[in-house]
């Protein structure tokens, strides 16, 4: 019998070895009834390898989780978090006078007594990542719609064994009474995973005692198909937030499909709140004896100025604000002027996108580009005989931009 306890405690640890334990039992099982029913120690031992329905449950659940879990689930984007870079950012939404509609619930109020979802809008990189727990990734199984109602389940069940066998009474089934058609790994399906969500949030009985919160981010990101597209997902999101056992906090930019649909006196509009956020950013980066000391040695007038010229650029985005900044500390030198850092900042472009090709086509080549050229030119002066030179190889720049560079040079 401390054999079987190890068997069963390995099964319960790892729900691989549910198919092999409960066979197992049920060989025992099928020999102990050639033993004489009034024979008292058939009867003990019978009793004794009961499988108990706690270890069942448990590993049920944990083949079903499995089930339902890809190998990104737990996976969450933090390149745009920008509170972990700057812990004093973003406090203002949990005070009661942040609301961008006179008529709305601050964020802090819908938290206390409100009800259904709250919308955080805003431009890209101007911060709404940062509230929500970030869901979305880079992989199709995260972005997809599937992957998201797959990944809430999985949360909800890892939290709440107690619910599996109500919200997906097929798979339970099929793990509990070991289904001679189940081989290998549990498959749940796409239309199961959807239908577990209302007796999730529709049985009173289910859920006596229970409360819900999700925090989704990035509904924007999710791949639409012809099947389910962002409508679709808004009325998935109303229906569950209709139930007061539900809350749910939901960011995106400002696509109108969101931006119409959703409860306008429930929503955080960011860059029209993130101002006090970004000078913090700029002084803690610039001004402060941390920064660079050609910005020290401006006049309390010119740090002022291009903080406004900065935070009136910026439109709002926390993240053009942080990328300026790393692009202005680049190549600085003690001597540069307050216009000459003006200059700079004005030429950066406003527009997200934008910015981030100019930074990318600023981004000089590493020298190991320019190896498969000079070899080249190398081998090919070798093969026609002609002596390749050093003043020769410093030419090759020219030659890579323009290879008749040689031929518009002017010369009489």
């Amino acid at each position: 019998m401390e054999q079987l306890d190890v068997i069963a405690g390995q099964a319960k640890r790892n729900e691989t070895g549910l198919a092999s334990f409960l066979e197992m039992m049920k060989e025992l099982n099928t020999k102990i009834d050639g033993i004489d029913g009034s024979n008292v120690s058939g009867a003990q031992l019978r009793s004794l390898l009961k499988i108990p329905n706690d270890l069942l449950r448990d590993i049920a659940n944990a083949r079903i989780l499995k089930a339902l879990a890809f190998p990104e689930i737990n996976m969450r984007s933090d390149i745009l978090n920008s509170a972990r870079a700057y812990e004093d950012a973003f406090h203002w939404i949990f005070k009661d006078k942040t609301t961008v509609d006179a008529e709305g619930v601050t964020f802090v109020k819908w938290l206390e007594f409100g009800s259904g979802i709250f919308h955080i809008m805003g431009k890209l990189g101007s911060g709404k990542s940062t509230h929500p727990i970030p869901f979305k990734g880079c992989t199709h199984a995260q972005k997809s719609l599937e992957g998201m109602f797959r990944s809430l389940l999985h949360d909800v069940l890892s939290q709440w064994p107690d619910a599996t066998s109500r919200v997906l009474p097929d798979a339970w089934s099929q793990v509990v009474n070991l289904d001679p058609h189940i081989r290998g790994d549990l498959h749940i399906d796409h239309d199961d995973i959807c239908e577990a969500f209302q007796p999730l949030f529709k049985d009173e009985q289910l859920l006596r005692h229970r409360r819900f919160f999700f925090f989704i981010d990035g509904l924007d990101e999710f791949e639409q198909t012809t099947i389910k597209d962002y409508n679709d997902l808004v009325a998935e999101l109303l229906d569950w937030g209709k139930n007061p056992s539900v809350k749910i906090c939901v960011s995106s930019r400002e696509d109108s499909v969101f931006e119409t649909r959703f409860d306008k006196g429930k929503r955080l509009r960011m860059q029209d709140l993130t101002r006090d956020d970004m000078s913090k950013v700029v002084h803690d980066r610039l001004f402060s004896p941390r920064g660079p000391l050609v910005f020290q040695k401006l006049r309390n007038e010119e740090k002022e100025s291009l903080l406004r010229t900065m935070l009136d650029r910026a439109q709002g985005v926390l993240l053009w604000v942080r990328l300026v900044i790393a692009e202005l500390r680049k190549g600085l030198t003690d001597w540069d002027t307050f216009a000459q850092l003006k200059q700079k900042v004005d030429a950066l472009p406003q527009d997200m996108v934008e910015l981030f090709k100019h930074l990318l086509n600023s981004v000089p080549d590493p020298p190991s580009a320019y190896r498969p050229l000079s070899f080249a030119a190398w081998v090919r002066s070798r093969d026609f005989g002609i002596p390749f030179s050093l003043l020769k190889f410093s030419f090759i720049e020219d030659f890579r931009s323009d290879n008749n560079f040689a031929m518009d040079l002017g010369y009489p």
